[in-house]
């Protein structure tokens, strides 16, 4: 409604009063940019444009500090492929407009001095929920909850953006998440070309926390470090979807065994709407992998460079592959280089 709108842009205005302190230069002078170049704003009068774009790109992190946020409901799966070099698929679940979803993005992103990188997103967002560098390291957020949200800290996108931009490895990626403290708590997955994955819990005012993911894994929104203890945390696990996606995840996956990985069998795992033990459930069930609900879904398939994308509505449409050795090469001239993608076939189409 018009009224919540207005009561958490006020909320925002307080809170967040002094995030663009925050952010980088760099980042400031592309938000900036972004600004000036959205005249005339439409929605001046409520906000002015560039810090409704600040308070854009701390979207992810504004949502999580709040109990009913509409960010705990991902799920990713890790593992390897036949080569060696690691998977990663997730899906995004982000229950708001569904602008999201049919106007996603895949951005390519070349700065000075950086590693090239492809992230999926949404117009305007300078940073990375979903995404791959020409390096094969892949990142993905998932929403969790423990500690006390902080009012100074880096956006969880710039965060995953410096990941994308610097690291080489996940232990290059994990020790970049340890040099900022976040603003509020979550989990970041990360995958490498090495076949390396890893989980890192962050809670504002507290180490991060960093596992290995061994085989094939499953990760859903709810923390298992020292923060699992946390009153948050535990009504994640008992109020959320969190422990029923998590369980049927272990279960795909254990099945799975030492069998490699591929793009088709990751997004059969994303599309799944089962409860462990086999039950089906209807659309929407938000105990279910694939609730319905997913803005965007990604398969990195690192060793290889390729990112595929759902199509979409949700996650009943196809997947397109994306050749990150050819997009993010120096010479990419997309009107010369364009030629038909790779799709994994969607539910309408799937035999």
């Amino acid at each position: 409604s018009r009224l919540a709108r207005a009561l958490l842009l006020d909320l925002a205005r307080l809170r967040y009063a002094d995030l663009d302190s925050e952010l980088s230069a760099d980042r400031r002078h592309e938000i900036a940019t972004q600004a000036l170049a959205y005249q005339p704003d439409p929605f001046d009068s409520e906000l002015p444009t560039y810090q409704r774009f600040v308070f854009l790109n701390a979207l992810y992190d504004i949502s999580l500090s709040f109990e009913q946020s509409p960010l705990i409901g991902c799920t990713t799966f890790t593992g390897k492929t036949a080569s060696g070099g690691g998977m990663l698929a997730r899906a995004f679940d982000f229950e708001v407009h569904p602008i999201f979803d049919k106007e996603k993005i895949v951005f390519l992103v070349r700065e000075d001095g950086k590693l090239p990188f492809a992230s999926v997103a949404w117009a305007g967002l300078v940073g990375v929920v979903s995404g791959m560098n020409s390096e094969g390291v892949s990142v993905v957020v998932h929403g969790a909850r423990a500690g006390e949200p902080g009012v100074v800290g880096e956006p969880v996108v710039h965060a995953l953006r410096r990941v994308l931009s610097e690291a080489h490895t996940t232990t290059e990626a994990a020790k970049l998440l340890a040099e900022r403290e976040p603003l509020v708590s979550h989990l970041v997955i990360l995958n490498d070309a090495q076949g390396h994955a890893r989980v890192v819990e962050r809670v504002p005012g507290q180490a991060n926390v960093v596992r290995a993911l061994e085989g094939a894994a499953c990760v859903t929104n709810h923390l298992e470090g020292p923060s699992s203890k946390d009153r948050k945390n535990r009504r994640v696990r008992e109020l959320t979807s969190t422990l029923p996606r998590r369980k049927r995840g272990d279960e795909l996956t254990t099945d799975q065994g030492p069998t490699p990985l591929t793009a088709q069998v990751a997004a059969d795992w994303l599309r799944d709407r089962k409860l462990a033990g086999g039950k089906s459930l209807d659309r929407g069930d938000r105990r279910a992998i694939d609730a319905g609900i997913a803005t965007h879904a990604i398969i990195a398939d690192s060793g290889a460079h390729r990112l595929w994308v759902s199509e979409g509505p949700n996650l009943d449409g196809d997947f397109v592959a994306f050749d990150l050795d050819q997009l993010l090469a120096e010479d990419y001239i997309p009107a010369a280089s364009e030629t038909a993608r790779e799709r994994i076939a969607g539910r309408a189409k799937a035999p």
